[in-house]
């Protein structure tokens, strides 16, 4: 199973050195899920899905994460507090 970061506007995947890709095989492949959540966070990353990837398609997992907008993560509410992580819904 990989995981990984990709982007809800456009569909692309992280990659090392912070650009984006439509190969899920060159994709960074996240091993933890808070690891992932935290970069996007520090990054100021554009909102995210996680995605755990399965090698049947259709067990595949897109969650959303990360949907702040920049100027949240500037605030005085620290961007690494839970109920700025998980999404409320």
């Amino acid at each position: 199973m990989k995981r990984l970061l990709q982007r809800m506007d456009t569909g692309l995947y992280y990659q090392n050195g912070g650009t984006w890709t439509e190969s899920q095989k060159a994709a960074v492949n996240f091993n933890d899920p808070f690891g992932a959540i935290h970069f996007c966070l520090t990054e100021h990353l554009p909102p995210l899905y996680y995605v755990l990837k399965f090698e049947d398609p259709k067990y595949d997992i897109r969650l959303p994460c990360c949907e702040q907008k920049a100027e949240q993560t500037k605030s005085a509410e620290s961007p690494h507090r839970p109920e700025t992580i998980v999404r409320k819904v």
